[in-house]
């Protein structure tokens, strides 16, 4: 591939990137902006912080053992085949525990039973799309990653702004109802096509070799996702409802200087996973640390015209920058511990991790009152070391920039 391809390749990818995580990033705020209901945004927020942790757990590392295994499969296509056939066995298995689950909470009268059911449409939504993000990057095109996305959000958006055109009621479903109908088209297509098929060896064999190698990875990527989500469910039910608006808004206004980081990082995961050499590349780091930069500065610009076009009345103040920074440091050491990863040195990624979430919930533990500043204080305390302890076991590992 020559260099005006492999540019040309990079900006189409980064294009239908941005388009699709910009699309998923608004929404939110739409409900803000058309519908006005704080609540109701705080819902969808828990929602999302819920369904994330409870996903970082149930793959059992099966999508991050498909890249790390990749360069060790002489067959490709076997490769392919067994990892597609066993993550979808492995949704099924998912799909009628849901809904064994569900009946049971009914038969309950659970109260809170149907965002117990949005949060299971929210598991499986992202237990598809965060797999074929891996699983099209390695085979077939990567952009066919957005025919699963970019559909979702875009009526998830086009339906805010129907239902409040026509003036109807917006009740919570609607916001899940476009992700509800990937999981269930997926799942009947792939049934139809026999991609369920069940071969107990070839799935137990890859849950066995995923778990061996992953375990740390979901045990420190939990720990990140309980530190960067725990304050939006803390907040839902021990603060004030506008706190939790504030906060959860803030984060996922920040969200931006993230999404440059996914972009980044998803084009390049093939090209730092391919050889085995201990070099971080130069030009690469680079580049990515200018377009953090560039991303950071943007969102600074940009946080007062969301303000203004939202109508709240928020300003620039401490928890604001120390989230800032808090992401700044998370997008660094995701970007870095890949090359720890890589190696499969994962177990120093569980240590830090677990350093670092005493580091997060130890002060709060000992605070009365906690606030959302005293979260954010910790949260940014606990990135810088994880950060630092990134880069001296890079170093003890022989790991370079060059």
């Amino acid at each position: 591939m020559t260099y005006h391809k492999k540019n040309l390749s990079f900006f189409k990818f980064s294009f239908f990137n941005i388009l699709e995580k910009l699309l998923a990033y608004v929404s939110p705020f739409l409900i803000l902006k058309f519908i006005g209901d704080p609540l109701l945004y705080n819902k969808i927020e828990l929602i999302y912080s819920i369904s994330i942790i409870i996903n970082v757990f149930i793959d059992f590392g099966i999508k991050g053992h498909f890249v790390y295994s990749y360069r060790f499969y002489e067959s490709k296509k076997e490769h392919e085949n067994i990892y597609l056939q066993s993550y979808n066995i492995l949704i099924l298995y998912y799909l009628i525990f849901a809904g064994f689950i569900a009946l049971l909470l009914n038969f309950f009268h659970y109260s809170s039973l149907l965002i117990v059911l949005l949060i299971f449409i929210r598991v499986f939504y992202l237990l598809i799309i965060n797999f074929y993000k891996f699983f099209f990057r390695f085979y077939y095109n990567i952009n066919y990653f957005f025919l699963l996305t970019l559909p979702v959000n875009i009526v998830t958006i086009l339906l805010i702004l129907f239902l409040k055109k026509n003036e109807i009621n917006y009740i919570i479903i609607y916001f899940f109802i476009s992700q509800l109908a990937l999981v269930f088209f997926y799942t009947l297509f792939f049934v139809i096509r026999g991609n369920f098929t069940f071969r107990l060896k070839n799935f137990l064999k890859v849950i066995g070799q995923s778990l061996n190698y992953y375990w740390p990875i979901i045990l420190s990527s939990a720990i990140s996702i309980i530190i960067m989500n725990f304050g939006k469910i803390y907040s839902y039910y021990n603060l004030p409802q506008s706190d939790m608006t504030k906060f959860s808004l803030i984060l996922r206004f920040l969200l931006m200087i993230q999404l440059f980081h996914a972009t980044f990082s998803g084009y390049f995961l093939k090209k730092n996973y391919k050889y085995n050499q201990r070099i971080i590349y130069k030009n690469v780091t680079i580049l990515y640390l200018t377009g953090l930069l560039i991303s950071t500065i943007i969102s600074s610009i940009m946080y007062p015209l969301l303000l203004s076009t939202i109508n709240l009345n928020y300003n620039f103040d401490k928890v604001y920058f120390l989230l800032m920074i808090y992401i700044l440091f998370w997008c660094i050491s995701s970007y870095l511990e890949q090359f720890l990863g890589k190696f499969n040195k994962n177990l120093y990624l569980m240590y830090l991790q677990l350093i670092s979430i005493l580091i997060y919930f130890i002060p709060l533990i000992y605070l009365n009152n906690v606030n959302i500043y005293h979260i954010s204080f910790s949260m940014t305390l606990s990135s810088l070391f994880y950060l630092l302890g990134i880069l001296f076991f890079l170093k003890k590992e022989g790991i370079k920039i060059k």
